[in-house]
């Protein structure tokens, strides 16, 4: 288990005067957020490793979501669905660096935003939401729409929800955000 204080992530006096400090730097409006209905993001104080993605990189989950989240992937194994994470916890500081990236690339604010929440809002903040990717398939789907043709699709379709995990971001989302087939989030 990995012990994880926000509250020290930076010098200024709140984690919400942090990200809209950040917001700020980024141009991302107030109006913005709102608009897209966006809830504020806290990080866990406390993650636990669910394992190695399919690029073999350790992924963390917050605490609470560790046992449902080894039960699903273990019911979908048994029934011989063949489903791997790509990503799971995710820092805001890791997600300014995203964002950065693509800015300092050429890409506009707006269609970033489209595909990745503002800093502070993204759920894999949270620490409960995954990635998924089918393992037979995943050169092909992998955070992509196509996704939503793999046998793992069609599987967390059906059995997701008993393990507490839901889809974040179907098509026409009030996010703003790109239909995401592979995006699951714990509904704790």
């Amino acid at each position: 288990m990995l012990i994880f204080g926000t509250s020290k992530m930076n010098d200024l006096n709140t984690y919400e005067e942090f990200i809209a400090a950040t917001q700020v730097r980024l141009g991302i409006s107030d109006s913005y957020i709102n608009q897209r209905q966006f809830s504020l993001q806290q990080e866990p104080d406390q993650l636990s490793l669910i394992g190695l993605d399919v690029y073999g990189r350790r992924q963390w989950v917050a605490a609470h979501v560790i046992s449902p989240l080894k039960r699903l992937l273990f019911e979908a194994s048994k029934e011989g669905v063949a489903i791997g994470l790509i990503s799971a916890f995710r820092s805001v500081s890791y997600q300014i660096l995203l964002i950065e990236k693509k800015l300092h690339s050429g890409v506009p604010i707006d269609v970033i935003l489209s595909m990745n929440a503002p800093p502070g809002y993204s759920e894999h903040h949270s620490g409960e939401a995954v990635d998924f990717v089918d393992l037979e398939t995943h050169s092909r789907t992998t955070l992509n729409k196509s996704f939503e043709g793999t046998a793992t699709f069609n599987w967390l379709q059906l059995s997701a929800s008993q393990h507490g995990f839901f889809m974040s971001f179907p098509e026409n989302n009030p996010y703003g955000i790109v239909y995401e087939p592979w995006h699951w989030r714990f509904k704790s």
